[in-house]
């Protein structure tokens, strides 16, 4: 495969408790990340990753698959390409150029970081086009631990870009995540808080925490049997209990998941009826809102933009890689 794309993430319901092994559901959606390699009539290979930083460096793969940089300035993506490389045996004959892109990924009028799940994404397609020909499930494999290397966490992102739709996702399971249908009744939508976070830093602030732990997989439990069941009145009620225990662990552990404006959102959904949380780390990034009442949603609209959150075109992306 000489090029490939692969879906974003939002993750509705389990953060944090999955990284306890506890279920989450995540729903991949309509941004994606492209790589692509093709030869190169140079020296040396180059690396470009558009989105993450404009420029070109160069390298070359030795007969180990170690990777040697040649520019003075170290490639924005020097540890996605050496991880990925580990995991795919990347060993060119000639240079080439790898190309990833993952400009979707940002927002167009300030130039942050969604926190859609771009180096996931990236990992996904680079992992595709770096390997021989292989199956999702085996690039599914590769991905996960490289992106493992690089970042740890629980692989929840790394299965939504590889299969797309909606998944039960669990961290210690082997096999493919299990496909979920969305409930024609809900609505979602996606609003970004206008600030970028660090999903590594928060998952380091909170792993060694026990404080509110097992309420927080218990209620994790809880919404994947709602998702499972397909019931929207369910989900609605068991995604709004895993808010407000994802908000305890919050306090007990001083993360900051409901920082920059998530739990004003959250109180404004109350007010109108809509359950609102954020999603994945937090702390930034974006948050989800769930209704089955559109007119509520647009009420919603309304009140986050006089909160500074930004309405994004979000959608699920059933094809996955």
């Amino acid at each position: 495969m000489t090029d490939a794309t692969a879906p974003g993430k939002l993750i509705l319901s389990g953060e944090y408790a999955v990284l306890h092994d506890a279920p989450a559901i995540v729903m991949a959606v309509n941004r994606r990340a492209r790589a692509s390699i093709t030869r190169h009539d140079d020296s040396h290979s180059v690396l470009q990753t558009p989105g993450l930083a404009e420029g070109v460096w160069h390298f070359d793969v030795d007969d180990g698959g170690a990777i040697r940089w040649f520019d003075e300035t170290k490639a924005p993506g020097s540890t996605l390409l050496e991880a990925v490389a580990l995991q795919t045996d990347f060993r060119p004959t000639s240079p080439v150029r790898v190309n990833v892109d993952t400009r979707g990924f940002f927002d167009s009028a300030s130039g942050q970081k969604l926190g859609l799940g771009s180096s996931a994404a990236a990992t996904v397609a680079l992992t595709a086009v770096l390997s021989e020909s292989r199956t999702d499930e085996e690039i599914w494999q590769m991905a996960r631990r490289a992106h493992g290397e690089m970042q740890g966490g629980s692989g929840v992102d790394i299965a939504a870009s590889c299969f797309g739709g909606l998944l039960g996702y669990r961290q210690s399971a082997e096999a493919v995540p299990m496909f979920l249908n969305w409930p024609a009744s809900l609505v979602c939508r996606v609003y970004f808080s206008g600030v970028s976070a660090s999903t590594p830093a928060a998952i380091d602030r909170v792993r060694s925490v026990d404080a509110s732990r097992d309420a927080l997989v218990a209620a994790a439990y809880e919404a994947a049997a709602a998702w499972e069941s397909g019931e929207s009145a369910e989900i609605l009620g068991s995604v709004q209990a895993y808010t407000s225990r994802l908000r305890d662990f919050d306090e007990a552990t001083s993360a900051g998941i409901f920082a920059a404006g998530h739990a004003e959102m959250c109180k404004e959904g109350d007010k109108v009826g809509v359950v609102y949380k954020p999603s994945g780390a937090g702390g930034g990034d974006c948050g989800v809102a769930l209704s089955t009442d559109i007119g509520k949603l647009d009420a919603f609209d309304r009140v986050a933009s006089s909160h500074g959150f930004v309405s994004l075109d979000i959608e699920s992306d059933n094809s996955g890689l």
